[in-house]
């Protein structure tokens, strides 16, 4: 008897074990952020099809093409001025990466609504003098911020709220460092190490290319 309870007794230890290691799957079918991610910095493996041609507006309502932002790296993060969490922590993000980098950053840090129907010109103007000033906001009409999306396989999806003005958009956080010549380098969590993202950044200003 003694036996068969002490093989009763590691049996439900095992199993207890087993439950407690095994993947948890998400609720409601939605990933967290954090989920998402298993590591800080994603590195490509090969071309990654990441970016495109757009026309958008910056925060001063001035046309910008994606061929503007030629000539130097860019940090490029999408997110919307109603974010109320993902979005403020990766533009700190940004605006730490270009403190560390001081006044010679040879980088454009990036800032694309998702959310182009609430975040006007000049919202997006009023929104941004809370982070770095050197951070474009680029945001446009519908269609043309769709193209974007789609160009840099960005997910963005509304979420209803309680009134027509008070959805939320749920969407991914990353921070994706492109060449000089607008061609993908890597991308980084939102909430990244500002070092990890300043070393690339430098690397690639260096060589030309981000360091394998």
């Amino acid at each position: 008897m003694r036996i068969f309870l002490t093989i009763i007794m590691v049996i439900a230890v095992i199993v207890g074990v087993l439950t407690f290691f095994m993947p948890k799957h998400p609720q409601n079918g939605l990933v967290k952020e954090a989920e998402k991610v298993s590591v800080q910095e994603q590195k490509s493996a090969g071309e990654a099809a990441i970016g495109g041609t757009f026309t958008l507006l910056n925060q001063d309502g001035k046309t910008v093409k994606d061929t503007d932002l030629n000539g130097k790296p860019s940090l490029v993060f999408f997110g919307f001025t109603h974010c109320p969490d993902i979005c403020p922590t990766g533009l700190l993000t940004l605006t730490q990466v270009m403190e560390t980098l001081g006044e010679n950053a040879n980088v454009t840090p990036v800032f694309i609504s998702v959310d182009p129907e609430r975040d006007t010109v000049a919202r997006m103007k009023e929104y941004l003098t809370n982070f770095h000033p050197s951070i474009v906001g680029l945001t446009g009409g519908r269609a043309a911020v769709d193209q974007v999306i789609q160009a840099y396989k960005v997910y963005a999806k509304k979420q209803p709220g309680e009134t027509e003005q008070s959805y939320m958009m749920d969407h991914s956080g990353f921070i994706y460092l492109m060449d000089a010549d607008g061609k993908y380098q890597a991308h980084f969590a939102h909430n990244a190490p500002v070092e990890s993202i300043v070393e690339k950044v430098q690397a690639l200003d260096a060589k030309g290319t981000a360091a394998q």
